[in-house]
């Protein structure tokens, strides 16, 4: 940043040369580039920018940098320059500092609106009079700490939901004194107690009739780090009806820190009363009880000890959790960096696709489905059973939580009988007499024949049939084409220069009449507008898309000719990536861009300068948003952003902007017939792609253009 700040020619702007600069404003900038904590500095009445190299980072990639160095920063930070101004203000007329918190300011950076938190003190810079002439920001940005702390929340509460709604009894107590730490209501219940009763006491404290019992067992687990299991124990508490006495089978587990410390002990216990004293009343069954206990001993435990696949995904597909037989099963040493996609084959990610999008909408699927093993490099098959995981409070869905079951060896028995009916159908064919066998299938091939030469027969008289009606379909949209491009158009002319006439030459006898001359006029120019546009959509939807090669960046370059005078008018600042050259129809591809741009130009906020930026990026098939659908499958994609700073619009109408007169807003407002970005999705759709878009009231729209990468 220092070289970039001495090459900048300064004289262009209203500070000027270096040499003429002010010594307070020198000896800053010199501190500020020095500097390797986040600084950038505003000066002056236009407050142009300085930055160092360790702010540099903050402004992202394709963005800001380094067009930012010497430009006054209400043009660069459009996005957030209504939050930060009034601090700036108040530093600039108050001479005091500011200091804000982990505050959220979203920043334009890498080709999107992200929402960035950041910690930051905004002082004052005197110059040579004493008088506040400039505004030092020392900053840090704090969104990944707090993202990972929202994480780690999310995470305890998923752990908590877990062992609250066990049915086994769980609680942990930690501490010399056995304090509880997690108690669910399985356990509660047990011991006539409520969770709000026992959570944050030592356990004795509340049922100190079982110390004796249980106070050396949990002190030996604690002290050995070894698990101890007991089964059928007998235990009694006082309640406010009486003594309680029943039997418990129990797992207690030493509960460790992630440094392995041994901090405190996990306590499972069922109760199985009722088993025990059938053993004890019914003597001959003492066999078949003991194998229902062993039964029931095999489900006591959490997801650790199971031997099903148990895992939960986040909704954009990362991975959050799975147990130790799930990551056997798929041959994984850790779940850090990993996706759903590591779990499949990329040739099965298409089925992928559309069972997660069946399952957001049904909220629970089943499937048989392909995985990998990532060592051994062969598959396995689960019956997959999948359900929705939503947040407790808002009930978001928020990702996705399986159950389920190997059956690659059911995979393997099935494949294994159907090998095994092949064999046995093939050597009975041979015990045949070979002459019957001969004549069968020359009877059964000459049937067949007859059979398809019937067939074929009727199909060619449907596609004889077919053909007569698309030639009549395209003749009828052939003579509406001429009649909505001539004789629709002609008495809208006539109306306009008869209109013209009765203006020019009886203006006088028409008085206040030609007020209403001049609407009939202006519905006739939006009449034939509609007319025009309902053309193109119609010839978009029906015509093939001519295929050559086009270069994008000449489409957008010859758009941006044809609206230079709007940009002219409105000032606007449009800037492109450089954009990839696709096989496709550059007639329709102009109509996209032309309409995309229009659109940013048109819907602009009055109080700001238009910023437009038209960005690109390659997604891969596995990263799209379940929501974009592409008419044409492809292994990757070119997005294409078209984002501006304009008006927005609320997301909830964002299918209702593609369809054909549908409008946000009032004709008085803005012109226009709602065919538009109806002609943009049919575009699209002919190209192979799909078209979304993200907005906020106020905060501006982004259309994104997905194309298929050939």
């Amino acid at each position: 940043m220092g070289e970039l700040t001495r090459q900048f020619d300064w004289s262009t702007t209203t500070l000027g040369a270096p040499e003429q600069w002010p010594q307070s404003l020198r000896t800053t900038v010199s501190i500020l580039l020095n500097s390797r904590f986040p600084m950038l500095l505003w000066w002056g009445k236009s407050l142009i920018q300085f930055y160092n190299d360790a702010y540099r980072p903050s402004l992202g990639n394709n963005g800001k940098h380094p067009g930012a160095l010497g430009k006054a920063g209400e043009l660069y930070w459009p996005e957030t320059w209504p939050v930060i101004k009034p601090l700036i203000d108040q530093v600039l007329d108050g001479g005091e500092a500011v200091w804000s918190e982990d505050q959220l300011i979203p920043i334009y950076r890498n080709g999107r609106l992200d929402e960035a938190y950041w910690t930051f003190c905004y002082s004052p810079v005197k110059d040579e009079s004493d008088q506040v002439a400039g505004v030092l920001v020392t900053c840090t940005e704090t969104t990944n700490q707090l993202k990972m702390v929202s994480q780690l929340k999310l995470s305890e509460q998923r752990f908590q939901n877990l062992i609250r709604e066990a049915s086994v009894g769980i609680v942990v107590l930690t501490g010399l004194d056995m304090r509880v730490e997690v108690v669910n209501k399985a356990y509660a219940q047990l011991i006539d107690r409520t969770s709000e009763q026992l959570l944050g006491k030592p356990i004795f404290e509340s049922i100190p009739e079982a110390e004796a019992v249980f106070g050396p067992i949990i002190k030996q687990v604690r002290q050995t780090g070894e698990p101890l299991y007991l089964y059928g124990h007998p235990y009694h508490i006082y309640t406010k009806d009486g003594i309680k006495e029943a039997f418990l089978n129990l797992t207690y587990q030493p509960y460790r820190e992630q440094n392995g410390t041994i901090t405190g002990v996990m306590v499972l216990c069922q109760d199985v009363t009722e088993q025990v004293m059938d053993r004890q009343k019914v003597e001959e069954s003492r066999a078949q009880l003991a194998q229902s206990l062993n039964e029931q001993q095999k489900l006591i435990g959490i997801l650790d000890v199971s031997n099903e696949f148990i895992g939960m995904t986040g909704l954009d597909g990362s991975v959050q959790y799975v147990n130790p037989a799930a990551l056997r099963m798929l041959g994984w040493d850790t779940i850090e960096g990993k996706t759903i996609w590591d779990m499949l084959y990329e040739e099965d990610w298409g089925a992928a696709r559309k069972i997660l999008a069946e399952l957001l909408h049904t909220g629970r699927t089943s499937y048989e489905f392909r995985f990998k093993n990532a060592k051994k490099g062969e598959p396995f098959w689960l019956q997959w059973n999948a359900v929705v995981n939503k947040n407790e409070t808002t009930r978001e869905v928020i990702g996705f939580a399986t159950v389920s079951q190997d059956i690659t060896q059911q995979r393997k028995v099935q494949q294994a009988l159907l090998e095994s009916e092949e064999r046995y159908r093939r050597l009975s064919a041979h015990l045949e007499l070979e002459v019957y066998e001969r004549t069968s299938e020359l009877a059964s091939v000459n049937e067949e024949l007859a059979a398809a030469n019937e067939e074929l027969a009727t199909s060619n008289e449907e596609l004889t049939e077919s053909n007569e009606l698309l030639m009549r379909s395209n003749n009828n949209l052939e003579q509406f084409a001429y009649v909505a491009s001539h004789d629709l158009q002609e008495p809208l002319r006539k109306i306009q220069q008869f209109g013209d006439l009765l203006k020019d030459q009886c203006r006088a006898e028409l008085g206040t009449g030609v007020m209403y001359l001049e609407r009939m006029q202006s519905a006739a120019g939006r009449m034939s507008t509609l007319i025009r546009d309902l053309l193109s959509f119609s010839r978009i939807s029906t015509g093939q898309a001519s295929t050559v090669t086009v270069s994008l960046a000449n489409v957008v370059e010859t758009v941006l000719i044809d609206l230079d005078l709007r940009i002219q008018e409105t000032g606007a600042v449009i800037e492109v990536d450089d954009l990839p050259t696709i096989q496709g129809d550059r007639s329709q591809l102009e109509q996209l861009f032309q309409n995309l741009l229009s659109n940013a130009l048109k819907f602009r906020d009055a109080e700001r300068r238009p910023q437009v930026g038209i960005w690109l990026q390659t997604v891969p098939i596995n990263q799209l948003p379940l929501l974009v659908r592409p008419a044409r499958t492809a292994k990757n994609y070119y997005r294409i952003d078209v984002a501006d700073n304009g008006i927005g619009f609320d997301e909830k109408y964002v299918d209702r902007i593609f369809q054909v007169f549908q409008r946000l807003h009032g004709k008085s407002e803005f012109a226009g017939t709602g065919v538009g970005l109806a002609i943009c999705q049919k575009v699209v759709a002919n190209h192979g792609g799909d078209i979304t878009a993200t907005s906020r009231p106020g905060a501006g729209a982004t259309f994104s253009v997905y194309l298929p990468v050939v």
